[in-house]
C-alpha cells in the first residue's frame, strides 16, 4: 500500500488509508486539504512510505520530533515566550549583561587562539624530543574511556548537555534583546552526545548593525564562562555550604562497594564505616589521604612494614612448624593451621642474639603466628627492630608473594560486636576499586545512604561543568568554521575597520583568519591523536 498524490483530491486509493485519514478528519485532528495532512502525506508519498506510516508521521510533526540516522532531534515553541518575557523585564541589564560578553569575548580570543597555537606545537615537539617535560598550558580532548573513567559517563553527558543548553539560551536572550525572532529552541542527542540548539532568524541577524549582532554570537560564549566560574566557586565553597550536615578531615566514609568486593560484609566493611588509619603509621584526613596510603603500600614491595612485638607474645603465639619448612625457602610455614595464621619472619637485636643459641634462631626465624592477633598486640609498624621500642624488641614481617600485602586498616563503626580493625590479605588496588568512600561524614544518623553521597555527586557535577563549559566556551570563540567563532570574528572586523576599509575587504580578511585558525584546530586535533 502507498499513498498517491492527486493534485485535485490528495485521493488515498486504498481503503484503510481512507478509513484512517476520515477518522482524523472526523475527529477535527486536521483536514485533508490542510496544509498539514498535505505536508505529511507530501512526505510519505516522496519517500515511498506505505500507509502504516502515516501515525508515525503525524506524531513526529505534532511533538516536533525528527529521527534520522544516529540522531534525535526535539524542537519546541513554548519556550519562546518566556524568553521574550525574561529580556523584557529590565531591558538595560540584559543590554549591559551582554555588553560585557562581547569585551570579555573579545578579551579572550587572543588567549583561546594562543592556547591551541601553543598545544599545537607542544604537541609536535614531545614526538620529537625524548624529554616530553613541558610546564606550558596545554588543551586535551576529554573522552570516556581514554584520560576519562566510563564510570563517570553520566556525569560527563549531563554537563555537556548542561553546558549547551546555558549556551543556546544565552543566543536566544540575546537575540530577543536585539528584536531577532526566535523561531525554536531544540534539543539533540547524536550518538549518545547531547547539544541543544536555538532557530534564529538568519536575514533579521545580517541586517542588524555589527555591535548588535555581535552580542548575539559572543551570549553563548558568555554565558559557558559565567556559568564555569559559578561551578568552580561551587566546588571550592561546597565544604561551607554542607557543613551543616556534614563534617570532614576526621577520616574517609564508607558510601558503597563495587559489585565484586572482598572488602564488604561481615570480614570488611559497612555502610558508614569511617577510616582513620593504615598499617599504624599512616593517618587518613580525607580522599587524598586514603589514596597515598595505599599508595605507599603498593610503593613497599621490596620493604614491606613489619609489626613490633615483645619476645614472651612471640613464645606463647607461636605455633609448631616442621623443622624442613623452617629451613626451606618459603612463605609458608604453617600450612596446617587455619586460614587467620600467617608465616612471619623475626630481625633481631644484637644483644638478643648473644642470648640464644643457632637452633634456637632458627626456631625463632620464621613463626605461624594469628595475623589479627599480632597486628593487634603490636600497635606499632617497624623496618627493622631499630625502630621498636625496648618493650616490645622484635620486628617481624609477614613472609608474602610478591603482590600480596598485609594491611590493617583501622575504623570507627556503629556495627556492633564489630572490630576497630579491619585485617585485609591481598593486592592493595583491590581496596580502593573494592570501596567508595566520601570526604564527608554525615553528622546525623537520619541522613540516607543517597543523600551520603549527596556531596559527592554534586561536587563531582560541578568539577565536570566548570571544565566542559569553559571547554565549550573556548572552542566556540576560536575563529574556525562551524562554530560561533565563524560570526565572532566577522563582528569584529566589521566593528573596527568597516569605517576604514569597504565591507568586501573585511570579509576576506575574517575567510582568511577562519581557514588560517581552523588548519590550526585540525593541527592541533591531528597532533594529540597521532
Amino acid at each position: 500500500m502507498f499513498l498517491t498524490e492527486d493534485l485535485s483530491h490528495y485521493k488515498l486509493y486504498d481503503l484503510s488509508c481512507e478509513f484512517f485519514t476520515s477518522f482524523k478528519c472526523s475527529r477535527g485532528l486536521c483536514s485533508r486539504r490542510s496544509q498539514s495532512c498535505r505536508l505529511s502525506l507530501n512526505v510519505a508519498v516522496d519517500k515511498g512510505m506505505s500507509c502504516s506510516h502515516y501515525p508515525y508521521l503525524y506524531f513526529l510533526e505534532k511533538t516536533g520530533l525528527k529521527v534520522g540516522p544516529g540522531r534525535i532531534q526535539w524542537c519546541t515553541t513554548v519556550v519562546n515566550s518566556y524568553f521574550q518575557k525574561i529580556v523584557r523585564y529590565n531591558p538595560n541589564f540584559w543590554r549591559r549583561w551582554f555588553a560585557l560578553g562581547v569585551w570579555v569575548t573579545c578579551l579572550m580570543l587572543p588567549v583561546a587562539v594562543y592556547l591551541v597555537a601553543s598545544t599545537t606545537v607542544s604537541n609536535l615537539w614531545k614526538k620529537n624530543q625524548l624529554d616530553n617535560h613541558n610546564l606550558s598550558p596545554s588543551l586535551e580532548p576529554m573522552i570516556p574511556g581514554v584520560n576519562l573513567p566510563l564510570g563517570d559517563l553520566n556525569y560527563y553527558l549531563s554537563a555537556i548537555a548542561i553546558s549547551s543548553v546555558v549556551h543556546e539560551a544565552g543566543h536566544a536572550f540575546a537575540a530577543q534583546r536585539e528584536g531577532v525572532q526566535v523561531s525554536g529552541f531544540g534539543f539533540c542527542i547524536f550518538l549518545i552526545l547531547p547539544a541543544a540548539y536555538v532557530l534564529l532568524s538568519s536575514n533579521q541577524v545580517q541586517a542588524l548593525p555589527s555591535c548588535r549582532s555581535l552580542r548575539i554570537s559572543t551570549a553563548g560564549v558568555w554565558h559557558n564562562t559565567v556559568l564555569s566560574l559559578l561551578a568552580y566557586a561551587t566546588v571550592i565553597l561546597m565544604p561551607h555550604f554542607v557543613s551543616p550536615f556534614y563534617s570532614q578531615g576526621t577520616g574517609v566514609y564508607v558510601v558503597g562497594f563495587s559489585e565484586d568486593s572482598p572488602l564488604r560484609g561481615s570480614t570488611g566493611f559497612y555502610h558508614g564505616d569511617i577510616i582513620v588509619n593504615v598499617n599504624n603509621n599512616c593517618d587518613v584526613k580525607n580522599k587524598l589521604d586514603w589514596k597515598q596510603c595505599i599508595s605507599d603500600t603498593l610503593s613497599e614491595n621490596n620493604e614491606r612494614l613489619g609489626f613490633c612485638i615483645g619476645i614472651n607474645f612471640l613464645l606463647e603465639n607461636t605455633s609448631p612448624t616442621a623443622f624442613k619448612d623452617l629451613l626451606a625457602d618459603s612463605t609458608n610455614c604453617c600450612p596446617n593451621y587455619k586460614s587467620e595464621h600467617l608465616c612471619f619472619t623475626t630481625t633481631f637485636p644484637e644483644d638478643i642474639v648473644k642470648q640464644v643459641s643457632d637452633l634456637d634462631r632458627t626456631l625463632l626465624k620464621k613463626n605461624c603466628l594469628p595475623a589479627r592477633k599480632v597486628i593487634e598486640e603490636s600497635g606499632i609498624s617497624c623496618r627493622t627492630h631499630t625502630s621498636c621500642p625496648s618493650s616490645k624488641p622484635l620486628c617481624i614481617h609477614p613472609l608474602l608473594a610478591n603482590d600480596t600485602h598485609l594491611l590493617a586498616i583501622r575504623r570507627t563503626t556503629e556495627e556492633p560486636n564489630q572490630p576497630k580493625l579491619v585485617i585485609f590479605l591481598g593486592h592493595p588496588a583491590e581496596i580502593w576499586w573494592g570501596v567508595q568512600v566520601s570526604d564527608f561524614i554525615p553528622r546525623f544518623r537520619f541522613i540516607s545512604l543517597f543523600a551520603s553521597r549527596l556531596p559527592d555527586i554534586s561536587l563531582l557535577l560541578m568539577k565536570y561543568i566548570a571544565i566542559l563549559s569553559s571547554g565549550l566556551a573556548l572552542i566556540n570563540m576560536l575563529p574556525i568554521f562551524m562554530f560561533d567563532g565563524q560570526y565572532i570574528i566577522t563582528d569584529i572586523l566589521l566593528y573596527f575597520l568597516i569605517r576604514f576599509i569597504s565591507r568586501d575587504v573585511v570579509e576576506k580578511i575574517a575567510k582568511l583568519l577562519l581557514i588560517s585558525c581552523s588548519i590550526l584546530f585540525i593541527a592541533c586535533l591531528v597532533s594529540y591523536l597521532f
